[in-house]
C-alpha cells in the first residue's frame, strides 16, 4: 500500500528529529518529482529542504536566494504560519554567513507575525495551529538568546532562553533540547558549572528521548568541557571519547564541534598528534559546512596554533595567527573574536627573544582582563599566561614590584577557580602560591597555602594531586636547610625564583591541567646565564620533571654540552659523552623531580644556543624524546688591562668615524696602522703592540687571542719588509656589537 503524501511529511519530520538529514532529503526530493502536489505540500517540502541546508551547510552559494524565493512564494500564499518559518529559516541562514543584524532583524520581524496572529485569532486558533505557532516563537526566542550568547552578552541571554524552554515544555517540540543547551553554555561561561551541567544532562536527555544521536554527542560534549574546565582531563576524555564514537555513527551536523573539542583536549593532555588529526579533520568540515559560524573555525585555528607553537614550528603558528586575525577583522564588533585573537597574539609574542615583544604580549593580556570576558577559558588562559610572564620577569630582574603584581594575579585566579568550581585550578594556586611563598622566605605561608591545597585535593578525590601535594611538602622538608642557607648567604630574590623553577608550574598549568597522561613525560627546564665572559666559568641549572602517571627513566640530556662548552662538574656526579649528559636510568614518579647542576668554561666570543632535549623511557624500556625551548647565551667584552680597553675603544672610535662622518661600507671602515694607534693613544708604548721577532705585543696579542679585533697586511712604504699590519674591532662578533650598543 503506498503511503500518503501526510505519511511521507510525517517521515520526514522523524529524520529531522533524529537529524538524520540524507535520508529525509531523498525522500523530500522523490516527493517534489510528484506532479499532483498541492502548493500548501511543495512549501512544506520546501521549508523542510531549506533548513536541512541550514543545519548541514549546503547550497551554502543558493540557500540565502532559495529562502528568499520561499518568503516571496508564503507571502503569494497568504499562509502567516508558513511565512513566519521562512522568515525563522532566513535568519538561520543569515546568522552563519555573518549577517547578525540582518539576522536580528528578520527575527523581530518573524515574532511580532506571531504576535499579531496570536492576538488575531484569539480563541479561534486550533491547537495544531497554536502549537505551531508557539514552538516557533521557542525556537525564535532559542535563537536571540543564541545571538546573544555569541555576543558575549550572557546575563542578557538568559531570560529569551529561559522562556524559549518554558513554552517548549508547554508545547513538546523535538527542537526543545536546543534552549536547553544553550542555557547551559550560558552558565558555563558564566563559571556556575554545576548548573551548567544540570542543563546539559537534561538536553542530553531530551536529545535522546527523541532518539537524536547527533545532538546528544554534542551535549556529552558540552558535559566534558565542564570536566576540563574542574581539571578532571580523564573524566573529560572519557566523555568526549563516547561522543565522537556517537557522532560519528550518526555522521550528524555536530561532528566538527565534537572533533574540534576531541583535539582541543588531547592538545592539553599533551598528545600533538592525535589533537592534530582532529582538529584539522573537524575544521576541514566545519569549512566545508560551516554549522557552527565562524566562532568554532576560531577555536579550531588557535588550539592548531598552540600545537604549532609546541611543535616550534613559527611559520605554521604564524599562518594560523593569520587567520583567527582575518575571523577577528571580518566581525570587529564581535569580542569572542577579538579576545581570542589578541591571547592567540600574546601567546605567540611570548616565544620572542625580544623583551619589546614580551611587554606587548603582556598589554594585551591586561586588555582581555580589563574586560568583560566572553568565556572561562580565555579568563584562565590569560591570567596563566599573564602570571607565567611577570615570573619570567621576576626571575631576571628580582623587582619586588613585579612580585606584588604576580601576588595580587595569583589572589585573582584563586577567586576565578573557585567561582568556576575549577577546583583542580584552585589546589593548584595554592601550591604556586606556597613556591611564591618559598621565594620571599615565608615557611608559615608555605604550610599555610600547601595545607589548604591537600584540603580541597582531599574533599574532592583528587586522589593523584594530593599525592603531588604530599610530595611538594616533603621535598620543602628535605631541602629546609638548603633553605636556611639561602637565608645565610642573603640569596637575591631573583635568584630564589630561578631555583624554584615556579615558571614551569605554571607552564604545566596552562598545557596540561592535570596528571592525566598515562605514560611517563619527563620534560627539563634549564637555566642559564644571558651571558659570558671570554674563559669564564658559568653554572647551568637543570630541573627534570614527570608530569605523567607512571614513572618514568630519564636516560640522558642530549645537545647539552655544545663544543664550545668544557665540562668542569656536575652536581651530582654524572659522565657526559659526545655532548650529552648521561643520567644512567634516574627513576621519577608522577611528578615528582630531580636537579642537577653543571660547571662549564665557555671558549671564544661567539653566542652560544642551547637546544637540549631530554631522552627518557618508560619501564618497559619505550623511548621517547622531549625537547625544550631554545637558550641564547651572548658574550660579554671583558679586558685584562686597562690597556687594552683603552686600544679597543680607540679602533670603536675610528670605525664609527669612517661609517659615520666619512660613509665607508662596514668593511671598509676601521682600519689603523700600528703606528696610529700609537700616535694616537698616549698610554701606549711600542713594546705593547710590537712584539721580539716581527710578532705582536701583548696587548695587540689579548685582543686578537679574543678575537674581538682583527688585523690585515697590505703593502706600505714604512715598512722595512714593504707590508705594514692594520687593525680594526671585530665588528661582525656579537660580543662587539653588544659593546657598541652599550656604550
Amino acid at each position: 500500500m503506498s503511503k500518503t503524501v501526510a505519511q511521507r511529511l510525517e517521515e520526514v519530520e522523524g529524520y529531522l528529529a533524529k537529524d538524520e538529514f540524507q535520508p529525509a532529503l531523498r525522500l523530500l526530493e522523490a516527493l517534489g518529482a510528484q506532479s499532483d502536489l498541492t502548493d500548501e505540500v511543495r512549501i512544506q517540502s520546501q521549508l523542510k529542504r531549506l533548513y536541512i541546508y541550514w543545519r548541514t551547510g549546503t547550497e551554502q552559494d543558493t540557500r540565502l536566494q532559495f529562502a528568499n524565493e520561499l518568503i516571496e512564494i508564503t507571502e503569494a500564499l497568504g499562509e502567516p504560519l508558513y511565512i513566519i518559518e521562512a522568515l525563522f529559516h532566513k535568519s538561520a541562514v543569515l546568522f552563519l554567513d555573518n549577517r547578525r543584524e540582518e539576522c536580528k532583524e528578520i527575527l523581530s520581524q518573524a515574532e511580532t507575525l506571531i504576535d499579531k496572529r496570536i492576538k488575531q485569532a484569539g480563541t479561534k486558533l486550533t491547537k495544531a495551529e497554536k502549537s505551531k505557532l508557539f514552538n516557533l516563537k521557542a525556537e525564535i526566542l532559542n535563537s536571540k538568546g543564541f545571538l546573544l550568547i555569541f555576543e558575549a552578552e550572557l546575563d542578557q541571554a538568559i531570560e529569551p532562553l529561559t522562556q524559549s524552554i518554558k513554552l517548549f515544555e508547554k508545547y513538546p517540540h523535538w527542537r526543545d533540547y536546543s534552549a536547553i543547551g544553550n542555557l547551559g553554555l550560558v552558565y558555563g561561561q558564566k563559571g556556575d558549572l554545576e548548573k551548567a551541567r544540570k542543563y546539559y544532562e537534561k538536553g542530553q536527555q531530551a536529545a535522546e528521548k527523541w532518539g537524536n544521536k547527533n545532538k546528544s554527542a554534542l551535549h556529552l560534549t558540552m558535559i566534558g568541557s565542564l570536566h576540563t574546565l574542574k581539571g578532571n582531563l580523564q573524566d573529560a576524555l572519557e566523555v568526549s571519547e563516547q561522543s565522537l564514537k556517537l557522532t560519528e555513527e550518526c555522521k550528524g551536523p555536530s561532528t566538527s564541534a565534537v572533533l574540534i573539542f576531541n583535539g582541543e583536549l588531547y592538545w592539553r593532555l599533551g598528545d600533538l598528534d592525535k589533537a592534530t588529526e582532529r582538529l584539522e579533520r573537524g575544521l576541514k568540515i566545519e569549512e566545508e559546512t560551516t554549522t557552527f559560524g565562524m566562532h568554532l573555525q576560531g577555536s579550531a585555528n588557535y588550539w592548531l596554533m598552540q600545537i604549532a607553537i609546541d611543535q616550534k614550528n613559527w611559520e605554521k603558528a604564524n599562518h594560523y595567527l593569520k587567520r583567527i586575525k582575518a575571523i577577528h577583522d571580518g566581525d570587529l564588533e564581535n569580542r569572542w573574536h577579538s579576545q581570542r585573537y589578541r591571547l592567540a597574539k600574546a601567546t605567540l609574542l611570548f616565544t620572542s627573544p625580544r623583551l619589546r615583544d614580551r611587554g606587548q604580549a603582556e598589554d594585551l593580556l591586561r586588555q582581555i582582563l580589563d574586560e568583560k570576558s566572553v568565556a572561562q577559558k580565555i579568563t584562565r588562559d590569560t591570567l596563566l599566561h599573564l602570571c607565567g610572564s611577570l615570573l619570567y620577569e621576576l626571575r631576571l630582574t628580582g623587582n619586588p614590584a613585579v612580585l606584588k603584581e604576580i601576588q595580587e594575579l595569583l589572589a585573582r585566579l584563586r577567586e576565578h577557580a573557585h567561582s568556576s568550581s575549577s577546583y583542580w585550578l584552585l589546589a593548584q594556586t595554592h601550591v604556586l602560591q606556597a613556591r611564591l611563598a618559598l621565594v620571599e622566605l615565608d615557611f608559615t605561608e608555605v604550610r599555610n597555602h600547601l595545607t589548604q591545597a591537600q584540603v580541597i585535593a582531599n574533599d574532592y578525590q583528587m586522589g593523584q594531586l594530593a599525592t603531588e601535594i604530599t610530595q611538594e611538602y616533603d621535598m620543602l622538608m628535605e631541602r629546609l636547610d638548603r633553605w636556611e642557607e639561602y637565608i645565610a648567604q642573603k640569596t637575591s630574590l631573583e635568584e630564589r625564583t630561578d631555583i624554584l623553577q615556579i615558571e614551569a608550574l605554571v607552564s604545566r598549568m596552562i598545557y596540561v591541567r592535570g596528571s592525566d597522561l598515562e605514560d611517563p613525560l619527563i620534560r627539563a627546564n634549564v637555566i642559564a646565564p644571558d651571558s659570558f665572559s671570554a674563559n669564564e666559568e658559568i653554572r647551568l641549572a637543570v630541573d627534570l620533571i614527570n608530569i605523567g602517571r607512571e614513572p618514568g627513566l630519564a636516560m640522558r640530556i642530549e645537545q647539552m654540552l655544545p663544543p664550545r662548552l668544557t665540562l668542569i662538574e656536575t652536581q651530582p656526579e654524572y659522565n657526559s659523552e659526545g655532548g650529552s649528559v648521561l643520567l644512567e636510568g634516574k627513576l621519577l614518579g608522577p611528578m615528582q623531580t630531580t636537579s642537577l647542576s653543571l660547571r662549564v668554561r665557555v671558549d671564544g666570543f661567539d653566542s652560544i644556543e642551547l637546544t637540549p632535549r631530554v631522552v627518557y623511557a618508560n619501564l618497559d624500556g619505550d623511548f621517547e624524546v622531549s625537547h625544550t625551548k631554545p637558550i641564547q647565551i651572548h658574550p660579554l667584552l671583558t679586558f685584562e688591562t686597562e690597556l687594552a680597553q683603552a686600544v679597543f675603544e680607540y679602533l670603536v672610535d675610528a670605525f664609527r668615524q669612517d661609517t659615520v662622518r666619512k660613509s665607508l661600507r662596514p668593511e671598509e671602515s676601521g682600519w689603523r696602522t700600528r703606528t696610529q694607534l700609537l700616535n694616537d693613544i698616549p698610554q701606549i708604548k711600542k713594546w705593547h703592540l710590537y712584539g721580539s721577532h716581527g710578532g705582536y705585543g701583548s696587548i695587540l696579542q689579548e685582543l686578537l687571542t679574543h678575537r674581538i679585533v682583527e688585523q690585515t697586511t697590505e703593502a706600505g712604504k714604512r715598512s722595512r719588509k714593504g707590508t705594514q699590519t692594520k687593525v680594526r674591532i671585530a665588528y661582525q662578533q656579537e660580543a662587539v656589537k653588544q659593546y657598541i650598543v652599550q656604550r
